[in-house]
């Protein structure tokens, strides 16, 4: 897998979207490759080793009490900080990451009955925007994920709000059939 390593912000994350680098970061979230020793997620866990190459899109992430975690390279991670805490179980439909990702159904929890099961390991599939028909991802359940206050759509006179709007519109309308429709141009879509 290809990792950037310069550091951004959501005007390069735009212009660098699908390129596989991945490295949007603020003071308040980062995307799971650019999380450095020392760095402390929201629920408290702390970041002990750089992150490691997991395989098949995910990044492995060592953490201070000794355990391990492999998250998606594009999911954004909260750190500690003042805003509230979402855990992928407590997403909703519609809500949107700070990465323009929208939640298009209801997250569930893997259990071992579930093809995606994997030994040692608590994580809740999400099914996000992506492509033309979403994607599948499954998550940590104990990280918090940062998301914008609002839910879908955003307002599209922001520059995130645009981006996640542009991005809904790529995918099939059987796949966005959760997500309330728009009017555009005197179309509802």
């Amino acid at each position: 897998m290809y990792f950037g390593s310069e550091l951004y912000g959501l005007e390069s994350y735009i212009e660098h979207h699908g390129d596989g680098s991945n490295m949007y970061r603020t003071d308040e979230f980062g995307q799971p490759h650019t999380l450095r020793p020392g760095d402390v997620l929201a629920t408290g866990l702390e970041i002990a080793r750089f992150p490691f190459d997991a395989g098949n899109g995910g990044v492995g992430l060592r953490m201070d009490d000794s355990s391990e975690r492999v998250v998606a390279a594009r999911i954004p991670l909260q750190f500690l900080c003042d805003r509230p805490i979402t855990l992928p179980a407590g997403l909703q439909v519609g809500n949107i990451l700070e990465t323009g990702c929208v939640v298009l159904s209801k997250p569930s929890r893997i259990t071992e009955e579930s093809e995606y099961f994997k030994r040692n390991r608590h994580e809740v599939q999400l099914n996000l925007t992506g492509g033309f028909n979403g994607h599948s991802i499954e998550v940590p359940e104990d990280l918090a994920i940062a998301i914008l206050p609002e839910l879908y759509p955003p307002e599209a006179s922001s520059v995130i709000g645009k981006f996640t709007i542009e991005n809904v519109f790529k995918m099939t309308a059987a796949a966005r059939r959760n997500l309330p429709k728009l009017k555009v141009l005197g179309l509802e879509l």
